[in-house]
């Protein structure tokens, strides 16, 4: 009795046979599978972005916290602004930016992050639980630049226009 039982629930799973394509998939996982759907493509569509993402953000609150633990004078003024992991887990790209946005500091900075880095690693391994710690490498974030150079733009803009400060006045539409 008990192995009919057990034939009857495992058939339930089995290929049947149609006469248009042969034979296809009855469960609806096998059906969906088929289709070359992913259980995951649902999960990460509902959370909008991606694993990686998700790591990259955890990565970035834990070198954040520990650079706040190293007693090191030069990395004071130094802030984690993003991490990109790769797929594998190999390396992980850590952007940082500085107060003073001179190439000398930032090039202090990325050599202190260097010297840290088995530390900084060592935390991640520990905080994070990954089974494969990714590299650390280290690059200024030149999005950093960029903003100031914007904000030097909009001065001189200005400074042109007549020392108006705030955004442009819209002209008052005529009754």
């Amino acid at each position: 009795m008990r192995s009919a039982a057990r034939l009857r629930s495992s058939s339930a799973c089995w290929t049947t046979w149609s006469a248009t394509s042969g034979r296809r998939p009855t469960s609806r996982s096998s059906r969906l599978a088929a289709a070359g759907w992913r259980p995951t493509d649902v999960a990460e569509r509902r959370r909008g972005y991606e694993r990686g993402d998700r790591l990259g953000e955890l990565l970035r609150e834990i070198l954040a916290e520990e650079l706040g633990r190293i007693d090191d004078d030069r990395l004071a003024l130094v802030a984690v602004t993003g991490v990109e992991v790769d797929r594998d887990l190999a390396f992980a790209d850590v952007y940082f930016s500085t107060v003073d946005l001179d190439a000398a500091a930032e090039a202090a900075a990325a050599e202190t992050l260097r010297r840290h880095r088995r530390r900084l690693q060592s935390a991640v391994g520990r905080q994070a639980r990954l089974r494969r710690v990714p590299n650390l490498r280290f690059h200024a974030d030149e999005g950093m630049h960029a903003g100031a150079r914007v904000e030097e733009i909009l001065r001189s803009l200005r400074r042109e226009s007549g020392g108006e400060s705030g955004p442009p006045q819209r002209p008052e539409a005529a009754p």
